[in-house]
């Protein structure tokens, strides 16, 4: 990486225009990002802690759309920052689909809903204000349907747009945002015992405990209001009930690192019960909506997580048992598909794919990932004909679009992969290169403001310096009025702050006395 700081303007144009230097996000695995951190970061999240607590609204009093957006978004980065996100497209690409489906039966709302999967084997799921909806992989994978999947979103959206965490921290009157946002964050983020201490010493100071978890009125009504958006969507209702029936067999293994859905949902049993009476009164109405599509492509689902995720000997023999399984043939050539992909074994997940579009030709997915593996191979205009076709089938398939984009850019057309990029800009919270591949596009079209700006995203938090360069730069390059230059001044700051507690801490670690030896009689 060259020396960037005091380089001339032409120098850092030609650094952004050749950045790239070869490196594509799907030319090769990338190092994984070691984020799980939050016990030698206690500090850093504290302090997070408190700057939110500098910005939010007085205790007690309600929150505007735009505070509550705001703190969601602070939240997200926070969630980013201590737990790996799932970065499958084709795994985004199917929550999405079903969280888009529930959500397109709430009428007019007052937010853009935005679905993530958090890379954690815990069976959990969660809501943030504004409006982001989390599922941990390990609760996707406990689920028989796409129905059940529906049933916990159903859940979370209801929570959300009954508007349950915010009322209960409008309740708090006495306690400052600051002891708020701490235990919501050992609530959400399932810290360890240990550090959930440390960060209740930290931002609170003494003061007394404050519990979050939703109340029993709070999940009737979120069951209530959920069950209704399952149902007018066309699931099977009594989804909702099996699931949360898995949760409570669950939740007695659940690691203590991270909360069960049962911790942050009581009263679960009670609420079984209450459901399936929810169940049996829907099922004697007249014109009852049948299940859409019970399996579908969650089977296809389910062979991603294995594929992706599942130790490789593993995934396989599971993967094997269903071509003796009937109608899972083409999910279990799938999973086979994506396994060889993860392992780098590029002709035989060719093979196996074009075996599953064979028995899938209806599957976005199943396209998807097979013009990911022309891509692996070097036949680039194949893969562009085979992302294009995924598209015509499902145009909101997030995967197709992003891996077309990386198409498109290996072979000069960088106009059209920018454009494939735009249209799944949301795909920047969880996939970790995606800021620099639309930053590195920005600069092959000479457009060096928001190279700059994405390119700063990318870096922060690996590398503070060179994210504070680039950040710099966006902000003299942008016009004055551009929007991003608001968010551009707060990670300079932020940036600046970062850098100074490291130079701080290093400092403080070098003039430490060394240690006295030991001396044994």
């Amino acid at each position: 990486m060259p020396a960037l700081p005091g380089k001339s303007s032409q120098q850092v144009k030609d650094f952004i225009l050749n950045e790239d230097n070869g490196r594509s996000v799907l030319k090769g695995p990338r190092a994984a990002r070691d984020r799980n951190r939050i016990l030698g970061l206690v500090p850093a999240l504290v302090g997070l802690l408190l700057a939110l607590a500098l910005w939010a609204p007085a205790p007690g009093s309600a929150m505007t759309l735009s505070q509550e957006k705001e703190l969601g978004r602070k939240y997200l980065k926070l969630i980013q920052e201590y737990f790996p996100m799932a970065g499958d497209e084709d795994l985004i690409t199917y929550v999405e689909s079903v969280g888009k489906r529930v959500a397109g039966q709430l009428g007019p709302t007052q937010y853009d809903y935005r679905f993530y999967v958090i890379d954690n084997p815990t069976t959990n799921a969660f809501t943030i204000p504004g409006g982001a909806v989390f599922l941990f992989r390990g609760l996707i994978a406990l689920m028989d349907s796409e129905d059940e999947l529906a049933g916990i979103i159903s859940h979370e959206l209801a929570h959300s747009q009954a508007q349950h965490l915010e009322r209960q921290m409008e309740k708090s009157r006495n306690l400052s945002i600051a002891t708020i946002a701490g235990t919501l964050a050992a609530v959400f983020l399932g810290l360890p015992p240990a550090t959930t201490q440390a960060l209740a010493l930290g931002v609170q100071a003494g003061s007394k405990t404050l519990q979050l978890q939703y109340s029993r009125e709070n999940e009737e009504e979120a069951d209530r209001i959920g069950f209704r958006y399952l149902c007018t969507a066309g699931y099977n209702p009594q989804a909702m009930v099996s699931v949360m029936r898995k949760m409570k067999q669950k939740s007695w293994s659940t690691s203590p690192k991270v909360p069960s859905y049962l911790l942050t949902h009581p009263g679960l049993g009670e609420r079984i019960i209450y459901l399936q009476g929810l169940v049996d009164e829907q099922q004697k109405q007249p014109g009852r909506k049948a299940s859409w599509s019970p399996t579908g492509d969650f089977q296809l689902m389910h062979a991603a997580i294995l594929g992706h995720y599942v130790e490789p000997q593993e995934a396989e023999r599971e993967l094997q048992t269903w071509f003796q399984q009937p109608g899972k043939e083409g999910a279990a050539w799938y999973g086979l598909g994506r396994l060889a992909l993860r392992q780098g074994q590029y002709p035989n997940a060719y093979d196996c794919l074009k075996k599953a579009v064979a028995i899938r030709p209806d599957s976005a997915l199943v396209l998807s990932s097979l013009g990911l593996a022309q891509y692996y191979l070097g036949d680039l205009k194949a893969a562009e004909h085979t992302l294009n076709s995924a598209i015509l089938l499902n145009p909101d398939c997030s995967s197709a679009h992003y891996r077309l984009a990386l198409v498109l850019q290996d072979q000069g057309d960088y106009r059209e992969a920018l454009r494939q990029l735009q249209k799944v800009q949301h795909l920047a919270d969880v996939l970790a290169d995606f800021n620099y591949q639309i930053g590195v596009i920005y600069g092959k079209l000479n457009q060096l403001g928001p190279a700059h700006y994405y390119l700063g995203k990318f870096y922060d938090p690996s590398d503070l310096k060179l994210a504070l360069f680039h950040f710099t730069k966006a902000k003299g390059l942008l016009p004055a009025q551009d929007s991003r230059q608001e968010e551009i001044d707060e990670a300079v700051k932020d940036l600046e702050d970062r850098l100074r507690l490291k130079k701080t801490e290093e400092m403080r670690r070098s003039s430490r006395p060394p240690s006295p030896r030991r001396v044994w009689e």
